[in-house]
């Protein structure tokens, strides 16, 4: 929010001292156009929705999963010792 800030800000202070916009009409609607793609292309850089994570437990994955016939991938992301202690077999320890 602050850059967003920042930047019409600037935009604003380079327009309106600009001698290029002429009259105070054609300044207002060029400003505010810019400001508008200004936020569209500030918002269009956001964060994008994370991917899907599915969590289950061990006994439903491995009815789920182990038993079938289906190529999967299971990762776990305990430490090294949380794995040693216990893991699904077939997974992959990724700390």
């Amino acid at each position: 929010m602050k850059l967003t800030t920042k930047l019409t800000t600037k935009l604003t202070t380079k327009l309106t001292s600009s001698s290029v916009l002429g009259s105070s009409v054609l300044g207002a609607s060029a400003l505010g156009a810019v400001l508008v793609a200004v936020i569209l292309a500030l918002s269009a850089c956001g964060p994008t929705a994370p991917a899907a994570v599915q969590e289950i437990a061990p006994a439903a994955y491995q009815a789920e999963f182990v038993n079938a016939s289906q190529a999967h991938l299971l990762v776990d992301v305990r430490t090294p010792e949380e794995f040693a202690g216990g893991h699904i077999p077939g997974a992959v320890n990724i700390p």
